[in-house]
Parts: structure tokens; sequence; C-alpha cells
């Protein structure tokens, strides 16, 4: 199936989280890019170019166009509840997970192996000989690398309030390879998706199925208190923050050096976003009081900072090396929303070319390019090398 398959993902959750090198051997033998579940994120490490994130409202562009363009899933040690709505409803399945009553629980399988998710893709590697790269391939991998560039384009933004952008980069570049996230719930999930690069040796945490805003406070109390020697970070947008922010006093009481950014633009963006886009209504109950949570924190006992761009989140950083107390970075942040992914306008090929220009504007989206114009790019290149490939055989 995977051999005549012209589109093939490996699709994995948590259940593969031991089967890191597996997945990745896969992967390169038969050609088939990585999608992930949002929680598997950190099973394989950011950077390695055939991982696509994850996919869904808060997942990357590539990610997500992959599952909509796939003919097989390898679904692997997954159990998402959206998981039926997030993939090319037509495609094939081949479904590996330990507990049989996963099998088929959250879509059809055409084929069902009840086994250790490491084991399994060690057979399934052994079994078969070796793809060339399918137009579907190169195509996806364009695709990241397209989005990459894309995001990147906005490290060093000047913008004011500061984009996501150049706050990641920061964190990125000074977080230890050891590091702990605890990660709240809203756009700054969206953000966290698509712009932490994370490696496999971190770890972080959100809460998945239940979206509980006020999560990423008391996680990260309890990372520190698992964790004490690795560099633990909190990350929350306002509307989250505000709702267990006196447990600052909890990491003052008991000297839990935590880094506790809040990304401030005093609106519930996650769900502001699905009153524009999903429903089109008024904005209704989610604007949020501009509040200095950087002197609530003095308050409470901790070390603080107000933050305009990415030279003073640079500053708050630098200086937290030198104090053993919980830290808060209040980031003023941009009110723009997030490129959305669940209402994508970029696609001349079937969509309003009206449309397409709005959306563009909106997100500052002119250098993105849609899936099929990739995989477009890929045949012809096969078919040039084809080509000149017969004319080379015809001159000898």
């Amino acid at each position: 199936m995977i051999k005549q398959a012209k589109g093939p993902i490996i699709y994995f959750g948590l259940g593969a989280k031991h089967a890191r090198k597996q997945l990745i051997k896969v992967s390169e033998k038969y050609k088939m890019p990585l999608v992930s579940s949002v929680l598997a994120k950190g099973v394989l490490d950011e950077d390695y170019p055939a991982y696509l994130g994850s996919t869904g409202r808060v997942a990357p562009k590539p990610g997500v166009e992959a599952a909509m363009a796939t003919d097989l899933i390898l679904w692997v040690g997954n159990d998402v509840p959206f998981a039926s709505l997030l993939f090319n409803p037509n495609a094939k399945v081949i479904q590996i997970d330990i507990e049989s009553t996963k099998l088929g629980k959250r879509r059809h399988n055409d084929v069902a192996i009840l086994a250790d998710a490491k084991e399994a893709l060690k057979a399934i590697y052994k079994a078969g000989t070796e793809s060339k790269p399918t137009p579907f391939y190169e195509a996806c991998i364009a695709n990241k690398k397209n989005w990459t560039e894309w995001q990147d384009s906005f490290k060093d933004s000047s913008e004011s309030p500061v984009r996501p952008e150049p706050i990641f980069d920061v964190l990125n570049k000074t977080a230890s390879d050891k590091a702990v996230w605890a990660i709240d719930v809203g756009n700054v999930n969206i953000n966290f998706e698509r712009l932490l690069d994370i490696k496999h040796t971190m770890k972080w945490t959100t809460s998945g199925k239940y979206a509980t805003m006020g999560y990423g406070l008391p996680a990260a109390i309890a990372a520190k208190v698992v964790y004490p020697d690795r560099d633990v970070y909190s990350l929350s947008g306002d509307g989250g923050y505000a709702m267990l922010c006196e447990e600052i006093l909890t990491q003052v009481k008991y000297g839990l050096h935590i880094i506790n950014v809040v990304f401030s633009n005093a609106t519930l963006g996650f769900i502001e976003a699905e009153q524009r886009d999903d429903t089109h209504q008024p904005l209704s109950g989610v604007d949020i009081p501009d509040t200095d949570w950087a002197t609530i924190g003095k308050g409470m006992g901790a070390k603080a900072y107000t933050v305009h761009d990415k030279a003073e989140f640079q500053a708050a950083i630098d200086d937290a090396k030198n104090t053993d107390l919980p830290v808060v970075i209040d980031v003023k942040l941009t009110h723009k929303m997030p490129f959305t992914t669940q209402h994508m306008f970029i696609d001349p090929a079937y969509q309003d070319q009206k449309q397409i220009d709005e959306f563009v504007a909106k997100y500052d989206a002119q250098a993105i390019k849609p899936f099929r114009a990739f995989l477009k790019d890929a045949k012809d290149a096969q078919l040039a090398k084809a080509d000149a490939k017969k004319s080379g055989k015809k001159a000898k």
C-alpha cells in the first residue's frame, strides 16, 4: 500500500514518543513526510526537513496542507479526537496501536496493526525496498522551506507592538537543550507550535484535550519541582495568565526560579479569531483590560519586566539569569492574529483573487505559496529530468 501510494505520510502521536529513530528511518526509506499530533511536538527535532509539524487550527501550514493532500496515512500511536476532520477523507489508513480499543476509534482504517510502535516501524522498515522521492514528497519539503523562510523573515521585525516571531527567536537562542515549557491555552498554543524550535531533549506540556485556560503557571510549578535543575518557562496569553496569576505567590514562597512570559494584547485572541473567522459575528466578551503584569508580579515578590520589542526582551532574559527569584516578563504583543490555516485564501487556481488579496494583506503573506504550486513544480521537474534522460540515451 505504501509503495502504491502517490502521497503517503506518517501521522504519529505520543504513542510513538519512544520511536523517534524508527520514524525517521521509515520516513527516509519510503519518502514519507511526517505530521504529528499537537501533543507529539518534540518527539522529533523541529528542524528535521521532512517533519511538517502538526495539523489542525494551531498547526503550521505545511502539515495542514499535506494532511488534506495525502492518499495514505501510516497512523502511529495517535488518539486525537478531531483527527477525522483533519485529513483527506478518501485517504487509506494503516493504523498501528498497542491498544486494541484505539484501532478504528477516530477514523476508519484499511489495515489495523496491534503492536508496539517501535517494533511495528522496525518491521515495516525491513519489509520493503527504498522508494524514490515522489513529487508529493518533494513538494512537502519545499512547502516547509517556504513556510520557515516566511516566518524567519519576521525575526527582527521592528513592528510595534511587537510580533511573536522576535520573542520566540530570543527563546530559541537562549533556552537550553533541556528546557521545559509549560504552555497555557489560546493563541500562545499557535505561536508555540509554529515558532518554538523544539528539540527532542526538551519537555513541554499543555492542556490538550480540555483546553483549560490558566494551565501554564501551575504546570510550570510542577515542572520545576520535578526538574529542579532544568530551565523552566511558562508561556501564557494575558487571558490565561489572569486566571491563575496568583500562582506567582507560590513560586515566590517555594523559591522557584521560573521564567513566566505573558503575551499581553488585551484580548482573548483565540476566541476573537473564532468569532471573526468562524461565526462572523460581532465580538462578544473577548476584550481584556490592558494590565501592568510586571507591577503585579513585583508586588508578589517576583523579578519583573515590561518589554515592547526584541531588544528589551533579550535584556530581560539576560538579566533574569542574575536572580533566583521567579521572573515575570510582560510582553506587549501585537493585536494581529496568527496566520489562519483553517480559512486560507492563497491559491488562485480555485479561489477568488479578491479574497486572496485581502488574506495576503491581512497576514503579511506575500511570500507564501500554496502547496499546489510546489506540487506542480515538483512534477514539472521530474518530467524535465525524465525527458533529459531520454534525450541523453538517444544522443548516445
